[in-house]
């Protein structure tokens, strides 16, 4: 017998009819779970003792984690509500376009190109967002091209050779930084 709480994916609910109509085909989330159940996690499993009520397998717990890792969430209400957040977005630009397209056939006007799709869930091809850092941007490398980073200024004191102040930005444009870094410099002297 199974010290495990089982993991059923194909258990049929009431709304939506199956946990596997929740998510679209191509989703990440889809993609961490067959990871994981290739791994090896027998060692996770024989460390576990049983004690107390039965656990979730470590294959749903390791799942959560490397999906919340890589879309840059560590709780799952956050991975929730950035999923629906980005669902409502698209539904409602979605209905705004039907709306308005429907607003020029009834004055008699044919609208232009065609009918809007409605929106898939998932990733999509020309997004381009680092998963694990989603706070740094792609910028111009001197002799290199393009980087995934971020533009750091520090201010030196040059008697002591102490850092005196840092700046991180997204900004690429290293001129716009100067005011910026010394402010508080000015700032703390009294000047």
């Amino acid at each position: 017998m199974s010290r495990f709480i089982p993991v059923d994916r194909q258990t049929d609910y009431l709304l939506p009819p199956s946990v596997d109509e929740w998510l679209p085909d191509g989703h990440l989330a889809r993609f961490v779970v067959e990871v994981v159940e290739q791994l090896d996690l027998s060692a996770l499993t024989r460390r576990y003792a049983g004690r107390g009520h039965n656990a979730h397998h470590p294959a749903v717990l390791l799942s959560l984690l490397v999906y919340g890792y890589a879309s840059g969430v560590y709780t799952s209400r956050k991975i929730e509500a950035r999923a629906e957040e980005r669902d409502a977005t698209e539904q409602a630009a979605y209905q705004e376009k039907v709306a308005r397209r429907e607003a020029q056939r009834k004055a008699g006007k044919k609208p232009r190109g065609r009918d809007p799709e409605p929106p898939t869930g998932g990733p999509h091809d020309k997004d381009q967002v680092n998963l694990t850092d989603p706070q740094s941007r792609i910028m111009p490398v001197t002799g290199k091209g393009f980087d995934q980073c971020y533009n750091a200024q520090a201010a030196v004191d040059t008697d002591t050779l102490l850092v005196t102040h840092v700046h991180v930005t997204q900004a690429p444009n290293d001129k716009q930084q100067v005011a910026p870094l010394i402010g508080p410099l000015y700032k703390g002297s009294g000047s």
